[in-house]
């Protein structure tokens, strides 16, 4: 299996999040970044990508949610 990066781009920036070894190339890989990343009130794209090659391999849009706690009971 190939090693990969995690990144998190949203404005024109990355942030490298962490480096993989030997996980499959599916979008389900990324998901323990994606709680930080929405604490942190992010709006972007984390992204898998092959260190060899450089090219994407898995992508998942981290967007905040649109409600907030207590929204659902008064």
């Amino acid at each position: 299996m190939a090693t990969y990066r995690v990144e998190y781009r949203a404005e024109g920036t990355v942030r490298v999040l962490g480096e993989l070894r030997d996980v499959p190339a599916h979008h389900a890989t990324l998901t323990p970044f994606v709680s930080p990343l929405l604490r942190e009130g992010a709006d972007g794209k984390l992204l898998l990508v092959d260190v060899a090659t450089n090219a994407v391999v898995a992508r998942r849009r981290v967007q905040p949610y649109s409600a907030k706690a207590g929204d659902r009971f008064r």
